[in-house]
């Protein structure tokens, strides 16, 4: 029961929400296409923060071809395959972590 209860404190700390032209991703370790998806034609700017380890999902942002500038502060960062893939419009990356791990193919 009480791991329950932490597991619902813990679902309802992380958030995707969108606003105007930004997609912010707060206290989610991990960030997949179903979480973002219905922001595709919209999204110009991409925010994503937590204070613990982060993995970014292949394709999660494949075809956001407005995204211009995407920011991401986190201790470590995971950045999957096709990842970023036909982002034909991304012309800013700023990454503040300790250690990164990018995947082949994650920008092509």
């Amino acid at each position: 029961m009480l791991f329950l209860i932490s597991f619902l404190i813990f679902l309802g700390t992380a958030t995707v929400s969108f606003l105007e032209s930004t997609i912010t991703v707060t206290d989610q370790g991990t960030v997949t296409s179903g979480d973002v998806s219905k922001y595709k034609d919209q999204t110009i700017e991409l925010v994503i923060t937590y204070a613990n380890d982060v993995e970014i999902r292949s394709s999660a942002f494949n075809g956001f071809t407005k995204l211009t500038t995407i920011s991401i502060q986190c201790p470590q960062l995971d950045i999957r395959q096709n990842t970023f893939n036909e982002c034909s419009s991304l012309t800013t990356l700023n990454i503040n972590t300790q250690s990164l791990n990018i995947e082949p193919g994650v920008f092509s």
